[in-house]
């Protein structure tokens, strides 16, 4: 790493996005990038390692979020970030309220420009307090914790999808990734069922099993099973499992049971 170059690092689960963001940069000499990743505790670990003055963050990751990653390296140091993000209008609006750097998907080589050259500004400047403040401030934002959540993004190498919350049955966890069962359609999303059960509205959906969340008005009927546990039959004919442990966790929606 040359001393006198800004040392740049580039976090994105798609590995042709962080190829996008490479030749990008290409046009700025004054920084160096040290590092790479597609994986988001992956790049948590390097980050940590080396410390980048420059973060190019993905905020729509398997694993850890955007903002999950964020919550750890801000522990640890603070680093000029530029933010990449397929999100609607609405959560814009909170990077601008609380002055964060953003760049939205596909990125545009004039606002690209413009952001970098704002972070190089930013990293020159090291007031690393302010930049604390900033995103300590995005982090307790609305755009963390919306008010209520109504649809959410499922996003692929060719398209982005919004799903209304009302079309969606239930999810099922997939490894890092869930399944958004809707009626007729299957969608591979990513998020982990931890992070749905914060965010959906309670009065509408209910984990049901370490593998299920469901949707309450889209449940027909429940059979007994063993021990305490009972088949949940989906209305569009979906056998699911709920388990003894989270039987507690469903009243006033399950009395009864």
């Amino acid at each position: 790493m040359s001393p006198d170059k800004i040392s740049t690092y580039i976090v994105d689960d798609e590995s042709l996005a962080i190829e996008v963001v490479r030749q990008l940069l290409h046009d700025f000499s004054e920084l160096e990038i040290v590092g790479t990743s597609t994986k988001s505790a992956e790049a948590v670990k390097e980050i940590l390692r080396c410390k980048p003055q420059l973060l190019f963050l993905d905020i729509q990751m398997p694993g850890l979020n955007g903002f999950e990653v964020m919550e750890q390296i801000l522990q640890v140091y603070t680093p000029t970030l530029i933010f990449t993000t397929a999100f609607d209008e609405f959560a814009i609006r909170a990077f601008e309220v609380h002055a964060m750097a953003y760049l939205l998907k596909p990125l545009q080589r004039d606002k690209f420009k413009a952001a970098v050259q704002h972070a190089i500004r930013m990293v020159h400047d090291s007031n690393q307090e302010a930049m604390l403040l900033q995103m300590r401030a995005l982090l307790s934002s609305e755009l963390r914790k919306p008010d209520r959540l109504q649809r959410i993004m499922i996003k692929d190498a060719k398209r982005i999808v919004y799903l209304a919350l009302t079309d969606i049955l239930y999810f099922e966890a997939a490894g890092d990734y869930v399944k958004v069962v809707c009626d007729g359609q299957v969608h591979l999303a990513q998020y982990s069922l931890q992070q749905l059960q914060l965010e959906l509205p309670s009065d509408e959906f209910v984990r049901i099993h370490r593998s299920w969340i469901v949707r309450i008005d889209a449940v027909k009927e429940f059979i007994p099973y063993f021990n305490g546990e009972y088949y949940v039959i989906m209305k569009q004919g979906d056998k699911l499992k709920l388990s003894r442990g989270y039987k507690s966790g469903m009243s006033p929606f399950f009395q009864g049971l």
